[in-house]
C-alpha cells in the first residue's frame, strides 16, 4: 500500500506538470492549450486527493506507535531544569 500511496503521489505531480505544459506552449508562440490544462489539474488533484485518502487511512503503516524502544526526548525546558536544580539542591543537603 505504501508503495501505491507514493505512486498515486508522483502521478499527481506529473499531472500538474502537465497542466504547465499545457500553459508554457503559449511561450512558445503557440495557443495555450486548456485541454491540458483541464486534464492536468483535474487528475493531479484527483490523485493527491487520493493518495491523502489512503495514506490517512493507512497511516499505521507508516508510523509505528506501538514501539517497546523508548522515545527520546532531547528538549528540555526551562521549567525542567529548575526542577532538576532544585532535586539535586535537596540530594546534597541530605548528605
Amino acid at each position: 500500500m505504501r508503495l501505491f500511496i507514493t505512486t498515486l503521489s508522483m502521478l499527481s505531480v506529473f499531472a500538474f506538470g502537465y497542466a504547465l505544459a499545457g500553459y508554457g506552449t503559449s511561450f512558445f508562440g503557440n495557443a495555450i492549450r486548456m485541454d491540458y490544462i483541464i486534464w492536468g489539474l483535474s487528475l493531479g488533484f484527483l490523485t493527491a486527493g487520493l493518495a491523502l485518502f489512503l495514506w490517512y487511512r493507512h497511516r499505521h503503516e507508516f508510523f509505528d506507535y506501538e514501539s517497546d524502544e523508548p522515545q527520546i526526548d532531547n528538549t528540555v525546558s526551562l521549567y525542567d531544569r529548575e526542577l532538576f536544580k532544585k532535586d539535586s539542591s535537596n540530594d546534597n543537603d541530605s548528605k
